[in-house]
């Protein structure tokens, strides 16, 4: 799959396409292929600056990583544990990093209890 990485700051230009292996879940993980992504303001600030000097440290991924924060797709994988959501269904996800990729496997959304929402019915992705 293709991920979008950032291993130094400063321009657009340094953002580079990484190929990485699709991800499986373990038991309390799901897979999510990334239909659209949002570009937030932090990511813009972070990509051409770094973290802000007060963000604390433990918050902030070291490079390379991958920025974004938001996206809807569509569930592709579940671990045996997962029992919300089903393989198919569209899903619309508020993360704290790292999207910026075809395929996301949330690991973070119970160590870090980010949201993961069902989308409208009459949103469309």
């Amino acid at each position: 799959m293709k991920k979008m990485i950032l291993k130094e700051y400063g321009s657009v230009d340094i953002m580079k396409m990484a190929d990485v292996e699709i991800p499986s879940p373990s038991a309390q993980q799901l897979v999510i292929k990334t239909a659209v992504i949002g570009v937030n303001d932090p990511d813009i600030v972070i990509r051409q600056a770094g973290p802000a000097p007060t963000m604390p440290k433990d918050t902030f991924p070291p490079l390379p990583h991958s920025l974004d924060e938001d996206f809807s797709g569509v569930v592709t994988a579940i671990g045996e544990a997962v029992t919300r959501f089903k393989v198919v269904d569209h899903v619309v996800v508020f993360s704290n990093m790292n999207t910026y990729m075809v395929y996301i496997l949330d690991a973070q959304l119970l160590e870090h209890m980010f949201t993961l929402q069902e989308r409208p019915r009459r949103a469309t992705i």
